[in-house]
């Protein structure tokens, strides 16, 4: 039967692996949340259930998303500003201040979870994008 001394140690590397888990956690969002063009954003990606907390942030012609909790280097979605579209919004009714987006990307359906100010910005981001006019001059 182990003594004190072992469960002292075993708690103390129970409580050091969880800070380390915080810690990396509060560096992932503050570093994903620290660059330019990057916005608070939930997915929903079946329309139902609660949204899962990510950050999203513009690129050149694409929106790319991050899970909040996940050690992926990688974002988890992209979507390409050609073919995404915003379908309609609401206010969010159990969240104030902010609103849910219908969108959809090629043949995918989802909902973003955004504040008012980032879907306006969503919006004026679509809309302000170059014709596509597929061809060579």
């Amino acid at each position: 039967m182990p003594g004190w001394l072992t469960w002292l140690v075993i708690f103390g590397a129970l409580l050091l692996v969880g800070a380390l888990v915080v810690l990396l956690y509060r560096r992932r969002l503050g570093t994903l949340t620290g660059r330019v063009g990057s916005f608070a954003c939930g997915l929903r990606p079946e329309r139902h259930g609660e949204p899962v907390a990510g950050v999203a942030q513009y690129g050149v012609g694409r929106i790319e998303w991050w899970r909040g909790a996940s050690l992926s280097p990688r974002p988890a979605r992209t979507w390409h500003r050609v073919d995404l579209v915003v379908a309609e919004w609401v206010e969010d009714p159990h969240r104030p201040g902010r609103v849910l987006v219908r969108c959809q990307h090629v043949e995918d359906e989802f909902e973003l979870s955004l504040s008012r100010a980032a879907c306006a910005g969503l919006v004026s981001w679509l809309e302000a994008a170059p014709v596509n006019t597929n061809r060579v001059w």
